[in-house]
């Protein structure tokens, strides 16, 4: 071909400066396009979330920007609100009283001060922050004439063969197994080499060890049960961690496995007494064959996904406007009505309405998909098991919120290194979350028992932490 931008007649065939801009141009194009496309999948991978809504925060690429609604509000309470005031003490409620005397003498102008009735009261904490000290015990020795046995002075307020005093041990192992903390953390702020805290929680976990059998019946008798699973590795294997959850009991198993195996032994042979409140997870299905309650955060999180995802769509805005409300009240209602005649009440009328919802005529794929989890729910009794007491939860939060301590555990420590920790920590977690729901101090309440362990070592443990065993009901 004849290049019109060259008047040579020898470049018939094209001008050999112009052809090789042509192929400049679409070696750049498709450049141009090679990049678009990594953009876009970069900027698709770092907002997107892999689980969609039930995504943990800690599988989260990016955090969404907050709304100009909530950049817009302005911190502290609601104008008017009478506000919360800190309780002052008295000298009944105060651990001490201490006296605060004015000085002397002016320092102002020097002269002296005349004491006047305008003094006040004021209501300060005063910590007592933890010091390590170490203390030599001298183990004095007595023997016996007739049997010729030798018998030594115990160190008050220790396990046998423990550098820890029941104490520090006890403060250690809480703040590893319940609150997170690292052998790391601890031995920076404390100076306690991390084998001699392994050392201790290995001593510990075997004193204990009789507590999960009582946990576990009591956690079978119970009449509302909770159940969740969550990852957990042990030196490099994947497994799990499942917390089996009631009112007043955490007990916690890590198997490697996720099948439904693991609850039935938990829950014991059948028939099950009692509602059994979790996910949708089938693993439970031929496990349990009780009363079982679906939890209703995640429904909530089902309705208000066909909103997200169909924001265009008038018919997935109009059953996510209408679902999702009465969903998430259903949740909140045992926490806004304390009787239980108008809580029956109101949950009969959030349940009719939230049926009324998923029983109508949809055409969206979505809508349909959602109503269709609410109606299977329905028929399998899996539902509504919620509206007959308001001490049978809508939610699955107890065992979540039990679960969070392991959680948090795993992103800093990836898991157990060996088998005895793992079982180190089945235990430890168990006893520290069941003390937890009973008490407000559960390291008092563990060293208390210790304590009376030391001082007879035929003591029943369990008898110590968790009282006498109540007899069963016929």
């Amino acid at each position: 071909m004849k290049c019109p931008a060259c008047p040579d007649p020898r470049h018939a065939g094209g001008c050999p400066v112009v052809l090789e801009l042509v192929e400049k141009i679409e070696r750049l194009e498709q450049q141009a396009k090679l990049y678009r496309d990594k953009l876009r999948y970069q900027e698709r991978s770092g907002r997107e979330k892999p689980f969609g809504s039930s995504t943990p925060s800690a599988k989260r690429l990016a955090k969404a920007n907050s709304t100009e609604e909530n950049r817009a509000k302005r911190g502290g309470a609601v104008p008017g609100h009478e506000g919360h005031f800190k309780a002052r003490a008295t000298e009944e409620t105060a651990d001490a009283v201490e006296e605060a005397w004015a000085p002397e003498v002016c320092p102002c102008c020097h002269e002296p001060l005349v004491p006047v009735d305008a003094g006040s009261e004021r209501t300060l904490l005063r910590g007592e922050p933890t010091v390590v000290r170490r203390v030599l015990v001298r183990r004095h020795a007595a023997k016996c004439l007739r049997c010729g046995k030798l018998y030594k002075g115990n160190a008050r307020g220790a396990l046998p063969g423990a550098m820890l005093d029941n104490r520090l041990a006890a403060s250690m192992a809480y703040m590893h197994y319940a609150e997170g903390a690292t052998r790391g953390h601890l031995w920076r702020l404390w100076g306690i080499a991390e084998g001699t805290l392994e050392s201790t929680f290995d001593r510990m976990a075997d004193a204990l060890e009789p507590c999960m059998g009582r946990l576990l019946e009591e956690y079978r008798a119970a009449p509302v049960k909770h159940a969740d699973e969550s990852g957990w590795s042990c030196d490099g294997h994947h497994g799990y961690a499942w917390d089996f959850v009631t009112r007043d009991v955490s007990l916690f198993s890590f198997p490697d496995s996720r099948k439904g195996e693991v609850a039935a032994g938990v829950f014991g042979p059948a028939p099950h007494a009692g509602v059994l409140v979790t996910d949708r997870y089938g693993a439970y299905n031929k496990a349990w064959t009780g009363d079982r309650q679906y939890c209703f955060a995640h429904l909530l999180r089902l309705c208000q996904d066909v909103g997200e995802e169909h924001p265009e769509d008038a018919e997935c805005q109009a059953f996510c406007a209408a679902a999702s409300p009465l969903v998430a009240e259903a949740i909140t209602l045992r926490n806004r009505e304390t009787d239980e005649d108008a809580y029956r009440k109101e949950a009969r009328r959030l349940r009719d309405a939230i049926m009324e919802v998923m029983r109508r005529e949809a055409k969206h794929p979505a809508v349909q998909h959602a109503q269709d989890a609410f109606r299977d729910a329905e028929g399998l009794d899996r539902l509504l098991h919620w509206c007959r007491s308001p001490d049978i939860p809508a939610d699955n939060n107890a065992a979540e919120r039990g679960l969070r301590p392991m959680v948090i555990a795993r992103k800093v420590s990836f898991g157990s290194q060996s088998e005895r920790g793992l079982r180190r920590r089945e235990i430890l977690m168990s006893v520290f979350g069941t003390l937890r729901l009973r008490t407000g101090d559960p390291i008092g309440a563990l060293v208390a028992a210790l304590d009376r362990l030391g001082e007879d070592p035929k003591a029943d443990i369990v008898e110590l932490l968790f009282g006498p065993k109540k007899a069963a009901v016929a």
